[in-house]
Formats: structure tokens, C-alpha cells, sequence
């Protein structure tokens, strides 16, 4: 089993996957659907989420799941070896930088203030909150980016302190058509967010618990180009569904 170690600001992240990298490119490029049409509230800055930046299009459907192939949004990017293209959200005609969440591969949920964050079993084989982003307006390094990401639920918190805190999490916005492997073998498909089970044995006690989301897309630089802060999240843990086993 391939474990997320998320542990004190300053520390790195080791390999995970949230589904694999068997994706294939998409025929046209994409944009993502309007938050606000979702219910609920978010904050954010350059620019407002909700507000996609780019020209058309919306989000190409996938058969992606967290735990299989990566949802495509590009056409191809490059012919150097395996074909890469852009994928998992990226929005190749955005003018300016843009972040907004989802909570499905197929990002036709969005998170929201208020709403409700539901608990899935991950490609990796553990139980997780996922989040799926769709960015772009900006070139990304070695076709992947990074993310602030920094949960905090109320009553429950992790090693750290937060429920969940990586200061530099890994998202890959390019795929590769001949099946190159990434990190472990996994793609960084989605944002994985993992509950601190080391000490927390039933993950239903979560079921009903308010969360606090809060994920910045860093630049080169580390600073933020975009950020989404959610509040008053429900999350959504059923004792029926954890009590089932999340195998890889």
C-alpha cells in the first residue's frame, strides 16, 4: 500500500497516486463549469472562483474514477518520446490564472461553502477526500504544479496540528500517451486528501463534521497565483461505506 506521509510545513510529500496514468489525450480542449450554478459560497483571489477565464468549451467527460484513469482536458503537448499532452483539468486557453474545485473526477460537482465533501476509496488504497481542480493561465514547470493545501476539521486534527496540511503538494497537468509511469507508478490525478487515521480507527466519527478548505496554486516561486477558501464543508464519512475495505 502506498502511503501519503503529510506531516509539519517544511516537510516533503512522498509517492501516492489517486488513480493511475493510462489516460488518453483529448480531441479538444476544455474549460470547467461555473461553481456558482453549484450552490454554496468560495473566496478567492486571481481571479474570483467561479470565473474561468477561458474562451469556450466545457469539461470533457471521463470514465475516471480515484482509483482509475486520469480525466483528460487537452490536446497534445509535445513528440518527444511518448506523446504528453495537457490533462486533469488544465485549461490550455485561460488568459489569466485560475483555480476552482470539484469533488468528482468528471469535475461536475464543485466544492463549496456550505456544501457537502463526500469520503471515497483512492487508487492508492486508502479512504480519502478528493479533490479535483481545474487551473491554467499560466506555464506550468516540467508539466506538473503545486498546491497549498491546508484542511482543518472541527474536533480533529492530525500530527501537525491541522486535519491535513502539505505546504507543496505535486499535481501533474500533463499526461503521457505511451504510459509512462510517474511517481510509484501513479499520476497525480487529484488532490488526496488523507484523514490522520494512524490514530483515528473509525472513520465514520467524521461522518457529519465541518471542514475548513483552504488550496492555493503556487507559482514558480511559491507564491499564490490562485486560491479557493471554502468554509463550513460537510464531510461525508457513512459508517456503511468505511466499513468496507479500501484495497489497492
Amino acid at each position: 500500500m502506498i502511503r501519503l506521509l503529510v506531516a509539519a510545513v517544511g516537510l516533503s510529500i512522498f509517492a501516492f497516486g489517486c488513480g493511475d496514468d493510462g489516460a488518453s489525450p483529448s480531441a479538444t480542449g476544455s474549460t470547467s463549469d461555473d461553481p456558482a450554478s453549484s450552490g454554496g459560497s468560495t473566496t478567492t483571489t486571481q481571479p474570483t472562483s467561479g470565473t474561468n477565464p477561458s474562451s469556450s468549451g466545457q469539461p470533457d467527460e471521463s470514465t475516471s474514477s480515484t482509483s482509475s484513469d486520469a480525466t483528460t482536458t487537452g490536446s497534445s503537448s509535445g513528440t518527444t518520446g511518448d506523446e504528453f499532452y495537457y490533462c486533469n483539468g488544465w485549461d490550455e486557453d485561460a488568459s489569466r490564472p485560475f483555480l476552482e474545485l470539484y469533488s468528482d473526477s468528471q469535475q461536475t460537482t464543485a466544492m463549496t461553502s456550505g456544501g457537502v465533501w463526500p469520503i471515497s476509496c483512492g487508487g492508492q488504497g486508502s479512504w480519502m477526500f478528493a479533490i479535483f481542480p481545474t487551473l491554467g493561465g499560466f506555464s506550468p514547470e516540467g508539466g506538473t504544479v503545486e498546491f497549498l493545501v491546508d484542511i482543518e476539521v472541527e474536533g480533529f486534527s492530525g500530527p501537525s496540528g491541522q486535519f491535513f496540511l502539505s505546504p507543496g503538494y505535486p499535481y501533474d497537468v500533463q499526461c503521457s500517451s505511451g504510459g509512462g509511469t510517474f511517481d510509484g507508478g501513479f499520476l497525480h490525478d487529484c488532490i488526496a486528501v488523507l484523514p490522520p487515521d494512524e490514530y483515528l480507527a473509525d472513520l465514520s466519527v467524521l461522518d457529519g463534521a465541518s471542514a475548513t478548505v483552504t488550496v492555493e496554486l503556487l507559482g514558480p516561486e511559491g507564491t499564490a497565483l490562485a486560491s479557493v477558501e471554502l468554509t463550513d464543508v460537510t464531510l461525508s464519512a457513512p459508517a456503511r461505506e468505511v466499513s468496507e475495505e479500501c484495497f489497492f
